[in-house]
């Protein structure tokens, strides 16, 4: 999903409804905690309340509280970036899958991707210009248990020597999966990355656009995205 510039929704701009949603993503919320996010006055976000229900971008939790659809998550990871060419999103999904089969290749990385998938604007082949390439991604682990904890310290310090320093513990215990997230991600603005346990994918059409099968079938722990460092990851 892209926002055009200026958009608005029930009188308040798109790209500001997007921001406060985003914060309370993941929470059952009213108009008062509403109107305290968007720094709105309570009569205003209770009519944007209304047409937000109307359009199917929340729904009621409870007696006086409203939680997300798929199509309000959708809004929240909305991108008000310029559209770009079906070519240059073309080219951004053959650098992810060099990459892909490049993480597969490099023995340093702790995980393998196993599956991408395709989803979203890109599939309508109607459309030139597109916000955003959204794909799915599965990774699994090369090692597990405990070897897996070694490896991953052994690259944490190697890191820690050639000058990388880490805020929180929590960081370091996810450094291996995070590693292989950059990598893909390779900072591009125009690939939006999820897991394939995005609600999204329940419902949206899809297209596997590449498969690989690990050497040891047995390594088969999925990773999970926490929280948005997966999309967010620099």
């Amino acid at each position: 999903m892209n926002i055009a510039p200026g958009a608005e929704l029930g009188g308040v701009a798109l790209i500001h409804l997007r921001n406060g949603l985003r914060r309370l993503a993941g929470r059952a919320f009213d108009a008062l905690l509403l109107s305290g996010t968007l720094e709105l006055p309570l009569a205003t976000v209770e009519t944007l309340m209304l047409e937000l229900r109307r359009q199917g971008y929340i729904e009621k939790y409870g007696d006086s509280q409203y939680v997300l659809t798929l199509k309000g998550g959708a809004l929240v990871n909305a991108s008000a970036r310029k559209p770009v060419t079906r070519r240059t999103a073309r080219k951004a999904l053959e650098g992810l899958l060099q990459r892909a089969q490049e993480l597969n290749e490099y023995s340093r990385f702790l995980n393998w991707v196993t599956r991408i998938d395709v989803f979203g604007s890109y599939l309508d082949l109607q459309r030139d210009k597109l916000g955003d390439v959204d794909v799915a991604v599965a990774l699994v682990r090369r090692v597990v248990g405990e070897e897996y904890m070694r490896q991953q310290a052994e690259m944490v310090e190697h890191d820690k020597e050639n000058g990388r320093s880490f805020m929180r513990f929590a960081d370091e215990v996810c450094w291996a999966d995070t590693l292989s997230w950059r990598f893909l991600k390779a900072r591009s603005p125009v690939l939006s990355i999820t897991t394939f346990d995005d609600k999204v994918l329940e419902v949206a059409s899809t297209q596997t656009v590449y498969t690989y099968t690990p050497p040891s079938s047995d390594l088969t722990i999925c990773l999970r995205e926490v929280g948005s460092s997966l999309v967010k990851a620099p």
